[in-house]
Parts: C-alpha cells; structure tokens; sequence
C-alpha cells in the first residue's frame, strides 16, 4: 500500500480519480499513533508524507492542509533527516509565493519549537526576507490588538518607501512573544542590505513583552550598522531605551545616535521635550527626571543650547526643599554635580558649588560605594574643579573609589609631583602593621592599603613614581610573609588576611611581572608552608595561581627552590585528603582543589620538569602514604586526586621503581597499581 502510494505521488499524470486525497489527513490520528510504534515504516511515514508536501506545492499550495504540516513535524523526530533537509534541493526552484506559502505554513512550529535548526532559513538574505515576513505578518496576526486603522489585510512589502513601511508597521498594537525574536539573534545585521528587513526585526524586537537582553542587543545591532533608519524608527528606539534599566544599554545607544548626522536632531527635539516639561514641573520631578535622564544630557551636550539646563539647575539650586528631602536614589546635590560637570561645556558659575559638594562626598565615599559615577564625574573633569585645591585626602578617596578606572586615575596622578607622591605612598604602607591587630579598624585600614597599591600597580606613572612604587612593593611583598607568619591561629579574620594578602600578591605578579624582585616574592611562597591546613585548603586556588605565576616570570629562580614547591603541593593534596576524612567541605568543592594542582602540575611539566625529575617522587610516595590510611575518598574526587599523580608521573618518569623499596608492602602496591594506570591510561594519551 506505502510502495503504491509513493508511486502515485511521483508519478508525473495524477490517478483519474484521486483516492488518496493528497491535501487532506492522510491518515486519522489513530492510525498515525499504531503506525509510528512500528519503527520499520516511520522512515516510509516520513518519506510518504514529503511526498504528499511536494505535490500539494505542485498543484495548489493554497490547499494545504495545515494538519500535513503537523504530520510532517511529528514525523521528523524518526528519521535521521530533518523537513528541511528534505526541503533543501528543491525550496530555492519554487516560485517566490510558493516558497513564502510554505514558510507562513512552518512560521508556528518554528517559533514554538527552539530544538528546531533554525540557521537554514537565515542562511542566504532571500530566505531571510522570508522568515522575517512571515514573523511579522504571524505576529500581527495573533497578537495585534486595538489596530489605529481598520483591520484590512496589507501585503508585508519591503520595496515599500522605507518611511511609510515603518508607519504602516506602527499602525499595528501588538504584544509580541519573546520567542519570535530568538530566531534573528545569530544575524550579522551589518550583511543585510534590505532596510525593510532591519526595521521589520527592530519593530518585532520594539514590541517584545516582557523587554529582554536578547531584544536589546538585536535592536543595538540594527542601529549600529551603516543604513539610515527611519526617523520615527530611531525615535521610538530611543524613548524605548530611556525607558530600560539597563545603563549600558542605553549608553550604548546615546553614543551611536549622537555621533550619527542622520539622527542628532531626534537626540535634540528629545531633549528639548524634556527641557520644556520641566521648566512647568515642581522641583520634585525635575529631580527625578534629571536622575532618569543623566546619560541622555551627557551624549547632548554639544547638540542644545546649555540656558534652558542652566535656568532648571539654578531654580533647584536656589531651592529649599530639596535639602530636607530625597526624591531620588542619590542626593539631590550629587544629581546636580553630575549634570553640571557631564553636560555642560563650562561650568565656571558653579565651582564654588561643586567643591562644596565634593567635601561631603569623601565623608561618604568609606562607608558605602554608590558614589562611583558622581566621582567618575568628578575624576574627568578634575582638571578643572579640583586640581589648585585637591589634597593628597582628596587622591586617596578618589583612588579607593575608582579602584577600577586605571586611565583617570593615571591622568589624575601626574599631576602629583614626586615627593607628594612618596608622602602618599608612605601614609599608605602605614597600616600593613606586624603584628596585625585583631580589630575590625586595623583589618579593613590593611586591606584598604594593599587595594590602593594594587590599584597603582596598574596605573601609568611618570619614570621617577612608578620607580618608587616599584621599590615599594617590593618592600611591602617582603613584608607579607612576616605579616601572615606572625597571624595567631585564633585570629577572628584569618582568612580574610591570607586572602587579601595573596591577591594582592597575584595580582602585582600579573601586572608587573619580571620586574618584581623573585626573591621577594618567593619569600611570600614560603610562608605558605607555615598556614594551616584548613586554610591553606580555602587558599588553594591563591595558592597554586601564585606558584604559577612564579613559574612564568622568575622560572630560573623558582627551579633553585625545588623543595618549596614540593612541599606545597605536598600540604595541598594532605590538605584535600584531610578535608575529605573529616567531611567538612562539599565534594564540588575538594573536585576543585584537585583539579587546581593538576594544572599547577601540568605547568612544572611545562616549563621546569629537569629540575624537579630526581625529587617530585617523594610527593607522589607522600601521596600513595596519605592514600593508604584508609581515608574514604569519592570516586570523582579520587579521579582527579589521581590525574595529580599522572602529572606527577610524566614529570618522574621511570624513576618510581627505584624508591619502590623504601615505602611499606600496602603503598607499594598502591604506588605499583598508579603507576600501571598512568601507562595504560595516561601516558600516551596527553594531558588530561
């Protein structure tokens, strides 16, 4: 009956009287169920069922039924081909309403179904026109809902004057499903030449509920290629993105729109608008409203005329009830800095103002960080406000905030000259204090101290200063390893001490490299040895970063102190062990430390494995030793514990046989039955 069929679908002359109905069910739902049990014809099923697709397009695609589409679907997940592979040889021949017929046919099931490959439908820019309007047209379809003009059925054309194909677009209210605009996330915009195409995809991403980061970046994509989008398309993009949360989001958007002749006028009149709202607003929203659009009068700055601002912050200035209340998330007083010192081009008439505000802001910048973007403020125009009358206070308080924003701190600290900078430096390092004192002050003033030098390690500093903060760090490194050795064991902050600590460490490591002295910091690799062994397990990934980065910069030195190293990873595998045995921490978590020196192992292989050949196999019998107590251990953490050991063997090589006779018959075997794992499994194979 299947073989009578198919020779019927591709058959050239149709059957006289066409018994098969080609448009309809081929089959009821029933016998479709009994059918696909039988794994022999859902092959034939699925071929059948093409068939069936193929002469319907031949005929009068009109009359596809859409419950054969549905066939085809359920029938895909049996064969080792998809629809659209099948689709493939021929889609490109058919007329173009044939192949947009068969895409709206497909358009539901493509957007319910994210398993389905989408990539063929975006892979050429005609298929893509495709799928974009049939998106649009299902979209307007099921979702549109109190229409601005009749309800009348218009052809989605994209050789349509670009202008009044986006105003038509806009006559359709709709609520759009996220899941539609999944489909264009993987598009590179810039490819698309079709301007219809592009407002198509920013309209559907424009009416997406609830917003998300996906539609975001598709409409950031959109507007940062070189097309000219229409007007009324930039303007509501616009008015969209002032209305996110997202600050770098709409950031993004000020800086393509400001810099891009075609659209600083829908920037200016948006401006305007809000200008003009406020000059009839009470004091109270004009607040709120300057909070909301900080960036929006930032990026406009060169674009409106800076009077009508001006007359706004003046009446708040002058004003009194902002004082007393906050209206907004930030001081009033900060708001109006930052729109002060961000947009407008001089600001001479408030300088008084602004140094005011400046003072308060350092009395709050230590007890809370959301300060950062009033100091940013500050920081660009420091030059100008702050520079004749900052103190060395003023630095410190701007450093502490900033501790990320390397340039404006380096811009900002030239200007220092070198025995202020020493005074600075000096007033720093005061207090890394040995002993450390067991008191909530004295940790966060260290800690504080160790993050500002580790922020000026990154900052560009004139020859004279950055040599001295060289010398500084090198002196304060030297420092560290009495700082934590002299850390009594009940200390409250342990921890927290050894953490900061060796951050710092790692980090002037990566930033200075060579140029930090390796004996200094290898004096702190040794006092390593010394922590204990709970917290040297917290510390293991500090740890093993550290002798790593040891091992890059001051290979040389590092390969003269071969028992340092040894004994560290030593500690760290007894560290793990001792973990495990006393089912203190999560299994995820010892999985993690082993894999950490696995990798520290890895490195020795890489860069010193002559130097410690003779030696590393007195770790690999201390490690046999720790195994042979008894101690549980997991199977997913004893296989990683044991790809430490395989690292360890590539490093040794044939060496184990040789000190099998000092170890007892049980770690014996034990080493013996590692050893035969690593020639079996590992040795040839590479690093795992």
């Amino acid at each position: 009956w299947f073989s009578l069929c198919l020779l019927s679908f591709s058959s050239s002359i149709p059957p006289v009287d066409d018994i098969y109905n080609h448009n309809g069910l081929l089959l009821s739902h029933a016998q479709w169920i009994s059918l696909q049990s039988d794994t022999d014809i859902q092959s034939i099923l699925f071929s059948l069922a093409c068939q069936r697709l193929y002469r319907a397009l031949a005929t009068n695609e009109n009359d596809i039924d859409s419950k054969l589409i549905e066939n085809l679907l359920e029938l895909s997940s049996f064969s080792s081909t998809t629809i659209f592979d099948q689709l493939e040889p021929f889609f490109d021949f058919l007329s173009k309403t044939k192949q947009y017929k068969l895409i709206k046919l497909f358009i539901k099931q493509i957007i319910e179904n994210p398993n389905i490959d989408r990539s063929w439908f975006i892979s050429n820019e005609d298929r893509l026109r495709l799928i974009v309007q049939a998106s649009v047209e299902y979209a307007i379809e099921t979702n549109a809902h109190n229409d601005s003009q009749p309800k009348k059925r218009r052809k989605i054309d994209f050789e349509d004057n670009i202008d009044s194909f986006y105003d038509y677009l806009q006559t359709k209210s709709c609520t759009i499903d996220g899941k539609i605009i999944s489909l264009f996330s993987s598009i590179n915009f810039d490819s698309i030449h079709t301007c219809g195409i592009l407002i198509s995809i920013g309209w559907l991403a424009l009416n997406i509920s609830p917003v998300s980061l996906e539609s975001m970046q598709i409409l950031l994509d959109i507007i940062h290629t070189s097309k000219i989008l229409p007007s009324l398309f930039i303007n509501h993009l616009l008015n969209f993105t002032l209305n996110t949360n997202n600050e770098k989001m709409i950031d993004q958007v000020l800086i393509i729109i400001s810099n891009n002749t075609n659209y600083q006028l829908i920037l200016k009149i948006k401006v305007n608008e809000i200008l003009n709202e406020m000059k009839i607003n009470e004091d109270y929203q004009n607040i709120r409203l300057l909070e909301k659009y900080l960036l929006l009068f930032s990026h406009s700055r060169l674009l409106i005329s800076s009077n009508d601002l001006c007359l706004i912050i003046d009446r708040l200035l002058n004003s009194s009830s902002h004082s007393s209340i906050s209206y907004s998330s930030l001081d009033t007083r900060y708001i109006l800095a930052m729109i002060i010192l961000n947009s407008l081009l001089s600001f001479d008439k408030y300088l008084k103002f602004l140094q005011q505000t400046w003072k308060s802001i350092i009395r709050e910048i230590n007890e809370t960080n959301h300060l950062k973007h009033v100091v940013i403020a500050y920081a660009k125009q420091w030059e100008y406000v702050l520079k004749l009358n900052s103190t060395m206070d003023d630095i410190n308080a701007l450093v502490k905030c900033l501790n990320d924003q390397y340039d404006l701190i380096s811009k900002i600290i030239q200007s220092i000259d070198h025995n202020q900078f020493q005074q600075w430096i000096e007033n720093i390092t005061q207090y890394i204090k040995i002993p450390l004192e067991d008191q909530e002050e004295d940790i966060n003033n260290c800690r504080q101290a160790f993050q500002l030098l580790q922020t000026l390690s990154h900052c560009s500093l004139n020859k004279e200063n950055n040599l001295y903060l060289l010398t500084k760090i090198n002196s304060v490194i030297t420092q560290c390893g009495s700082l934590l050795t002299h850390l009594p064991i009940e200390y409250s902050r342990y921890n927290e001490v050894v953490s900061f600590v060796l951050s710092f460490a790692n980090d002037v490591l990566i930033t200075k490299k060579s140029q930090l002295r390796s004996q200094v910091a290898l004096s702190l690799l040794q006092c390593c040895l010394h922590l204990p062994m709970n917290i040297l397990f917290l510390q293991h990934s500090n740890i093993c970063k550290l002798v790593s980065l040891l091992i890059k910069y001051h290979t040389i030195t590092l390969c003269k102190h071969v028992p340092t190293v040894e004994t560290i990873i030593k500690l760290l595998l007894q560290s793990i062990v001792i973990q495990a045995k006393e089912n203190q921490q999560k299994q995820e978590n010892l999985i993690e430390a082993a894999r950490d020196i696995t990798k520290l192992s890895a490195h020795l292989i890489e860069q010193c494995k002559e130097d410690f050949r003779s030696t590393i196999v007195y770790v690999l019998i201390d490690y046999v030793h720790l195994l042979s107590k008894g101690v549980f251990l997991s199977p997913a953490l004893k296989k990683t514990l044991n790809g430490v050991a395989f690292e360890l063997f590539r490093i040794s090589g044939e060496r184990v046989e040789q000190y099998s006779g000092q170890i007892s018959i049980a770690e014996r075997e034990l080493l013996k039955q590692l050893h035969q794992q690593f020639k079996q499994y590992h040795m040839f194979k590479g690093i795992i």
